[in-house]
């Protein structure tokens, strides 16, 4: 079963409770802009595809696009706060400033705003991967013009969810009648991910129940997979799920009726059998119904 997965939500500012600017620290041509961010119901679980520390927020760039939605500059966040998981981020934005993408925890040593000079957001945005062990969260916010009405329309918004780059993978019971599963591990997955949900048609989109998903150039599939893993979760990029390249989940457990353990290989279909999507921001719980072989 697909289910959509928890989401970070960003809270903009309201005008009572913007941050305080001195105007000299504002550069020429920059405006500042403030948001709230809560992170705070974030669960730090140790995955292979993600670093202990990978889940929580580490940083949040703003890539900013002009009203041609044309590259402009990425900028910093920065917290009011002591926290980087919580609370107010301010940020001086480019004045013609129409788009933006917040995008969290990517390494800036990946890019740099010298290869983006007039391009469009969808080379930008669509074509870039998420860093290696990290989460990567992402949004993207559009004014109807670009200048003071940003400011206004992004405080005036409430909040600014944020979505995952990757799926996640479950056993919704790890003791059944039929088995008691030791661990878990899947297989076949790409190691590199997009961080945005993009389509040639439709753009930028909410992952929901479009067929298609956002796979990165690179293709290359994880290949140091030796054994399972106890971790009760496991995460993983946007994958097709072709019978060619199909994504297994390699159970291990102990079946009703014995006494060692052994390995059982699981593919990821529907109820009609057919491929399932892996799609970023989901949930892919497994129910385990019968004696497995």
């Amino acid at each position: 079963t697909a289910v959509m997965g928890a989401m970070m939500v960003f809270q903009s500012c309201t005008d009572d409770d913007m941050v305080t600017v001195q105007e000299s620290n504002i550069p020429d041509g920059y405006m500042n802009i403030c948001f709230k961010a809560d992170m705070s119901d974030m669960k730090t679980v140790q995955v292979r595809a993600v670093d202990p520390d990978g889940i929580d927020v580490q940083n949040i760039s703003l890539f900013c696009f002009n009203p041609y939605g044309l590259f402009i500059a990425t900028v910093d966040a920065v917290a009011d706060n002591e926290s980087s998981t919580s609370g107010t981020f301010s940020a001086n934005v480019p004045e013609e400033t129409k788009i933006i993408h917040f995008l969290a925890n990517q390494n800036p040593a990946l890019y740099s705003d010298n290869d983006f000079v007039n391009k469009t957001e969808a080379t930008v945005m669509a074509e870039m991967e998420g860093a290696s062990g990290k989460m990567i969260y992402w949004a993207r916010f559009e004014a109807s013009d670009n200048g003071k009405v940003l400011q206004t329309e992004l405080a005036s918004n409430g909040t600014v969810k944020m979505i995952r780059n990757q799926a996640k993978i479950s056993i919704a019971d790890w003791n059944t009648p039929y088995m008691t599963v030791t661990g878990f591990v899947t297989t076949g997955i790409y190691a590199f991910g997009t961080v945005a949900p993009y389509s040639s048609e439709e753009g930028f989109v909410w992952p929901g129940n479009e067929e298609y998903v956002t796979l990165p150039y690179n293709k290359s599939l994880m290949s140091d997979i030796e054994e399972v893993n106890t971790k009760k979760e496991d995460y993983v990029f946007e994958h097709e799920n072709s019978l060619a390249r199909p994504v297994s989940v390699i159970i291990r457990g102990i079946s009703q009726g014995e006494t060692t353990e052994k390995y059982y290989r699981v593919a990821l279909v529907d109820s009609e059998g057919e491929q399932l999507l892996i799609k970023r921001n989901h949930s892919y719980v497994l129910n385990i119904t019968g004696k497995l072989t």
